[in-house]
């Protein structure tokens, strides 16, 4: 929302970041943020940085999309954290079920469960319990509590 006339919106897409770590997610410092919003005046500005996943049937990657998303929010969180962002978003759409409310998951990935109405508690350590894990264990911040929402068709 445009609160008066000198205020100017911004959209970025694929927006580089430099962490001062190593992310979880690449090993690397590096990282793009998907999406970047800001709204700017003379005196402020505000950010968010924001990170979207699709996962469709026909591409199923499953456990490690599970564990990409928990990846994802890790970095997000990193985002913020920064100072650079004053808030993040995260979105998933997927045309998959199994992501939202599969009876249960193996107890080797169990970890990685954003289906709906789950909780996630913050310090909770995730991890891969295979003999090769897809990634490292992911320890988040702050609590999170998936929610879908269903969408049948886009109406115009």
């Amino acid at each position: 929302m445009q609160f008066s006339p000198d205020d100017s919106f911004f959209i970025k897409l694929e927006v580089p970041y430099l962490s001062s770590g190593a992310l979880n997610k690449s090993g690397s410092k590096k990282a793009k943020i998907d999406i970047v919003l800001g709204l700017q005046n003379a005196s402020e500005t505000t950010k968010c940085a924001i990170e979207l996943k699709f996962f469709q049937k026909d591409n199923h990657r499953e456990p490690n999309n599970r564990y990409d998303v928990f990846a994802d929010l890790h970095n997000l969180e990193n985002y913020v954290n920064s100072g650079n962002y004053d808030f993040g978003l995260f979105f998933i759409s997927t045309d998959h079920l199994h992501y939202v409310d599969q009876d249960s998951y193996s107890s080797d990935t169990a970890d990685f469960d954003f289906r709906h109405g789950t909780t996630y508690e913050a310090g909770r350590v995730l991890e891969y319990r295979t003999a090769k894990p897809y990634g490292v264990p992911l320890i988040l911040q702050n609590n999170y509590h998936p929610e879908f929402r269903k969408y049948d068709s886009l109406k115009t």
